[in-house]
């Protein structure tokens, strides 16, 4: 006779959504479980500027950069968000960030040369 034994999965501490703040850059955002084990995206700009973005407590999307040689205040891309932001390089200047946000749906915003778009999304996830 063949038996069974369910063994329940146990959580990892990446699997949990926590509550992080950056040692250096401060702030307080999600992370873990579907915002990622430290709940920051980073982009680097062809001048060495860095970019950071996060899903803040209103989840809506937060962001740094240092780009005037400092780093900018904590400013907020609004967006009403479920998992960490993603970033996508098309070009080093020009790109998209994206994460899961209402109608269980990626939404965008795309920088380009004279600014950023508004959030905008796009099908079904898979």
């Amino acid at each position: 006779m063949l038996s069974l034994v369910v063994v329940p999965r146990v959580a990892s501490a990446t699997d949990v959504v926590r509550v992080c703040s950056h040692n250096r850059l401060g702030g307080q955002f999600y992370c873990g479980g579907p915002y990622g084990e430290t709940g920051e995206a980073w982009h680097t700009y062809p001048n060495g500027a860095q970019q950071i973005f996060v899903v803040g407590l209103d989840h809506s999307v937060w962001t740094r950069d240092s780009g005037s040689g400092r780093w900018s205040d904590w400013g907020s891309y609004s967006g009403q968000l479920y998992s960490g932001v993603r970033t996508s390089n098309s070009n080093e200047w020009i790109y998209s960030i994206a994460a899961i946000g209402s109608h269980n749906r990626w939404w965008y915003r795309d920088r380009q040369n004279d600014g950023w778009t508004n959030w905008h999304m796009s099908g079904w996830l898979d």
